[in-house]
């Protein structure tokens, strides 16, 4: 067992035949009765470790109380046994004097003030007392004794828990929002966990006044509770903590009897997203002066729900929603009303966690809580469809969140804002027919929206828009912008005009959608860029570039062969006169110059293109102390290699370039990071491009270069982009005919994933 248990070895091994599966697999939507062994299994480690503490004369006298975990019968093996004595204080002190001795992990308070048991503690250790497990007859009476006076002051003391309750709760919403909570949620401490329900039942013990509507939703967490326990039980059993990592989801689905680790984490992820609703709910309504609803008070049609959720989206109505959505009515009706851009976001989230959008769009229940299993999708397809939404809205209202890429909306009319906001909504709905999903959502979107009585041409929109929506970030990010192929490509697509627009935008949303850290500057440029190439194709830049070295009549294919990118990164100025000194053949072979808004570049030029050029750049610049955020690598049949590298160094410049000109061999790095993937994204006569992937990690742009100079392979350009703890890096080069595109590319799976 690799943490801390009360159990002994003996223990385990009986505990895995006392805790047993559920007979059938638990559905994430509804349980009607499913029974969960999490209380009998609690019970059974009560009576292992209370038998073993009675052993002790010492434990009756020192009046002990059970709180916590134990204290409310939800015991799992790695427990804490939380302890309050309120005993004679030199017998709790020899007592667990004995029981550290005995290695057992028991964590106790002594209540040195009799009278008030709160001195000395927080509002939080007093709250548990109400959940509390006396031993003896006197600590009962002790316990029952503070309970009344704590309820003398009960107004106060439930106003300020309720207070701390939500700051805690904020605290630790935002320490696990990220996409470690989808992928490996915390049972305990993450939205929808554990501590959620535990807290929601509290409030609903301290203001029952207001919760006599809602009896429903308390035995319904009362449920999702016993199913999160059993599976903590199970996951300490296995060895693990509180977080379901991969491995334990594999173990955790054959365990409960599902068919695969998907369809284990989908159920997982709608239970943590309903517990997360109904808590809410409680918290809201703990806290509202007037009830906004009645929950059980059924609507007269789809329209009235509709009308109620525009007027007030709050948590209340939603839940109200929610208990009464009707299969006997078609939700396409008044559906528009609510869902426009126009609309709060408040309301947008209220069509979501209220689940009336699955009553509108039935096929939207199929990616509701299904987990994509990556380091790059943050959420759930359902949280993303929705995140797509809400920020279509905010870039609807604030378009300067999208930096430069807001001067495309200047001429956006409502209808444009509308095909966005629809496409977001359509997307990724066909995620869940295990084809391609762009194609699927396309054919939804025709099907679907004429009921809602779009016209045809704005139909077309949003169905085109769908199935073209992640082509523009392949172009963008994995493609030269500025080659003839590429523009005729996307214009091919029907990409051109206001759809390359709506486009550009729609890429920027999906993309922090997907995951906030995602979008960068970096990508927002890219997009920006080839925006302007396919409006612009000789762009400002290059024009620029073109008339400064005009009178030193440059090799224009010198200058078609530079990567647009760079024209953006380097001052035009700086590029002419270097461009200007390789064809003249004054060129220095190591050139760094600092500029002020794009950081401090260096160049390498060798006139000979020869076999590990680009790994021994790489090596003096990691020999350097540098740290290489972007690079644009060139080779010319003409004039040779010509890299830019742009880094972060602690040396000045001129220190950099003196210990970038000393002759070293190529560093072979041992234990180098490894790639998450390495994928062949274009294979042409000309070249082969192939996608880099993976976390920034020492020595991971090393090892691709290793690995490419180790297979004879010859690169012709690269582009090397680090974000956030990412690397996103394309190398092309020349095909090798020894073996296949695909062949090679298996070659380097096998090297650096």
């Amino acid at each position: 067992m690799a943490n801390r248990t009360f159990l002994t070895p003996e223990d385990l091994q009986n505990a895995a035949s006392v805790l047993l599966p559920p007979v059938v697999p638990p559905s994430g939507d509804m349980f009607e009765g499913q029974p969960f062994p999490a209380q009998d299994f609690s019970s059974w480690l009560n009576l292992l470790i209370e038998s073993r503490l009675r052993t002790n004369p010492l434990w009756v006298k020192a009046d002990p109380i059970a709180i916590g975990s134990w204290g409310r019968g939800e015991l799992c093996p790695q427990s804490d046994l939380d302890v309050v004595f309120c005993g004679e204080e030199s017998v709790v002190r020899e007592l667990t004097e004995q029981l550290e001795k005995e290695n057992l992990p028991i964590k106790y308070r002594y209540a040195h003030n009799k009278n008030d048991w709160s001195e000395g503690g927080n509002i939080f250790e007093t709250n548990a007392l109400f959940w509390a497990r006396p031993f003896t007859k006197k600590s009962a009476e002790a316990l029952q004794e503070q309970k009344k006076n704590i309820f003398k002051n009960k107004k106060t003391f439930r106003k300020k828990l309720l207070k701390e309750f939500e700051q805690e709760r904020a605290r630790r919403n935002q320490r696990h929002d990220s996409m470690t909570n989808y992928l490996e949620p915390q049972l305990k401490f993450g939205a929808g966990g554990v501590r959620d329900i535990q807290q929601a039942l509290m409030v609903w013990f301290w203001f029952p006044e207001k919760m006599h509507q809602y009896n429903e939703v308390f035995a319904i967490l009362q449920q999702l509770k016993d199913f999160l326990i059993t599976i903590r039980q199970k996951l300490h059993l296995l060895g693990y903590g509180d977080a379901l990592v991969a491995p334990a989801q594999f173990e955790l689905a054959k365990w409960f009897g599902y068919k695969s680790q998907a369809d284990f984490m989908r159920e997982l992820q709608k239970v943590l997203e309903r517990v997360s609703f109904y808590t809410d709910l409680v918290f809201e309504v703990a806290g509202s002066k007037f009830e906004d609803a009645t929950v059980d008070k059924a609507f007269s049609n789809p329209a009235e729900a509709f009308r109620l959720l525009k007027k007030n989206p709050s948590l209340q109505l939603q839940g109200r929603v929610l208990h009464n959505i009707s299969k006997d009515y078609k939700y396409h009706k008044g559906f528009l009303s609510v869902f426009n851009i126009e609309s709060s976001e408040n309301l947008l989230r209220a069509l979501f966690r209220s689940q009336i959008l699955q009553a509108v769009l039935p096929e939207f229940l199929k990616v509701h809580g299904v987990v994509q299993h990556d380091q790059y999708h943050r959420f759930t397809v359902d949280a993303h469809i929705f995140q797509a939404v809400r920020r279509v809205k905010r870039v609807y209202e604030h378009p300067s969140l999208i930096g430069k890429l807001a001067l495309l909306t200047k001429n956006f009319k409502k209808a444009d804002w509308e095909i966005l906001l629809w496409s977001a909504l359509y997307h990724d709905l066909g995620k869940a027919r295990n084809k391609d999903h762009s194609q699927e959502g396309k054919v939804l979107a025709e099907n679907d929206l004429p009921h809602f009585n779009f016209s045809k041409h704005f139909v077309t929109e949003i169905a085109w828009m769908v199935e073209n929506h992640l082509v523009l970030s392949t172009a963008a990010f994995k493609k030269d912008p500025h080659s003839p192929e590429l523009w005729s490509e996307l214009f091919n697509r029907g990409i051109h005009g206001d759809r390359l627009r709506r486009l550009a935008i729609f890429t920027a949303v999906d993309i922090y959608a997907t995951n906030p850290e995602a979008w960068t500057p970096w990508k927002e440029k890219l997009i920006f860029n080839l925006v302007k190439s396919m409006e612009t194709p000789q762009s400002n830049k290059f024009l620029e570039l073109k008339q400064l070295t005009e009178k030193s009549k440059l090799d224009e294919s010198l200058l078609q062969s530079l990567d647009r990118g760079l024209l953006t990164s380097v001052p035009v100025k700086i590029l002419a006169k270097d461009l200007r000194d390789i064809q003249k053949g004054k060129a220095a072979p190591i050139f760094a110059v600092k500029v002020k808004s794009q950081g401090t570049w260096v160049r390498f030029y060798n006139k000979t293109d020869q076999a590990g050029l680009f790994l021994q750049y790489v090596s003096r610049l990691w020999q350097s102390g540098a740290v290489i955020h972007h690079a644009y690598i060139h080779t010319h049949d003409k004039w040779g290699v010509y890299d830019w590298f742009e880094i972060k160094s602690s040396k000045n410049l001129p220190q950099t370039k003196k210990l970038l000109e000393q002759e070293v061999q190529p560093t072979q790095i041992k234990n180098t990071g490894k790639m998450d993937e390495v994928k062949l994204v274009t294979e042409s006569e000309k070249e082969w491009v192939w996608s880099f992937r993976g976390q920034d990690k020492k020595g991971v742009l090393i090892a691709a270069a290793q690995a490419i100079h180790d297979l004879g392979l010859h690169i012709r350009w690269a582009k090397i982009h680090t974000w956030g703890r990412q690397v996103d890096d394309i190398f092309a080069v020349v095909p090798d005919q020894r073996m296949t595109a695909e062949q090679w590319t298996q070659e380097l799976q096998k090297r650096l994933v």
